[in-house]
């Protein structure tokens, strides 16, 4: 049953309520009602155009896909720095005769 139907099928109920002893209706209830759901049908609801639910996968790996490929390039990015960090201490080592070779940065 579809939602338009469904309140259709509501609203029937609520006015065979009011045919019952001790209940007052109102007579533009009916009317009411109408207007308000003919409201909500001419809004266009966006998530309903733009439907994601069959593209949650896709989007899925692919932030997943993002996320390996920024970690990979923070690592190998990281490992040119401290490869280049060991050449400088090596070239300053050499040029002020250090003949201690130890690594200056072991924690890096």
């Amino acid at each position: 049953m579809n939602h338009s139907s469904r309140i259709e099928s509501e609203i029937k109920k609520t006015l065979e309520c009011f045919h019952e002893p001790g209940i007052q209706a109102d007579p533009l209830f009916y009317e009411k009602i109408c207007r308000r759901l003919s409201e909500v049908e001419r809004k266009p609801r966006l998530f309903h155009v733009l439907e994601l639910r069959p593209l949650r996968p896709v989007i899925l790996y692919l932030l997943l896909f993002f996320n390996l490929v920024g970690a990979y390039l923070a690592v190998t990015k990281t490992r040119r720095i401290h490869q280049t960090r060991l050449e400088y201490v090596d070239k300053l080592s050499s040029e002020y005769m250090i003949t201690e070779s130890a690594e200056p940065f072991p924690n890096l």
